[in-house]
């Protein structure tokens, strides 16, 4: 379980991913859908189809900003295993150079 620091925009490429975010209930998100996602209420998503999840996911944070904020409250319900984050390396900062230096 986690929260984010910062605003978070998803839009889901392949398969689907249902977010549990405790008492404000579950929700699932299909292919060519995108959402916000939620900042001070801890949640987790699952992947519950057969086939993988592959989703393009925005940080829109600032310096210092912590994207990710791991819950104090780890349970997982009904041994559904967390989503796990897979891919290449993020982008580099926005303060970052983008070509030579």
């Amino acid at each position: 379980m986690h929260k984010h620091g910062v605003p978070l925009f998803a839009y889901i490429l392949d398969g689907e991913l249902t977010v549990d975010y405790g008492t404000h209930g579950t929700r699932t998100y299909r292919q060519g859908q995108s959402f916000m996602e939620a900042m001070a209420v801890a949640h987790f998503g699952v992947n519950n189809s057969p086939q993988p999840v592959r989703l393009l996911a925005v940080y829109m944070g600032a310096k210092h900003a912590k994207d990710v904020i791991p819950s104090k409250n780890q349970a997982v319900r009904s041994g559904r295993r967390p989503a796990k984050a897979i891919g290449p390396k993020p982008w580099p900062a926005a303060s970052q150079p983008l070509g030579p230096g």
